[in-house]
């Protein structure tokens, strides 16, 4: 049974690292595509990582949480920058 090409471009994303690197290997005539697909699931990665609690997210936290004051001008705060009274 021949396979066709959406069927191993199918196979290869839903691949471990191991099957990719066979199926890289034996098919020449699609890498470009299995690296296209490559570099497309890494850009995702990388912008959900960004989107997570990264250090932008933990730099304009409110420096004054836990202590009961908050901060006026953070970005972030939530807090409305008002002292507790």
């Amino acid at each position: 049974m021949k396979r066709t090409r959406d069927d191993l471009l199918n196979d290869y994303r839903n691949a471990d690292p191991t099957r990719r690197l066979h199926l890289y290997l034996e098919h020449r005539e699609l890498r470009a595509e299995f690296m296209e697909t490559d570099q497309n699931e890494l850009r995702a990665k990388a912008v959900r990582r960004r989107a997570k609690s990264g250090w932008l997210s933990r730099f304009f936290a409110c420096p004054l949480e836990k202590t009961g004051w908050h901060c006026a001008s953070a970005r972030g705060c939530g807090h409305g920058g008002a002292p507790p009274a």
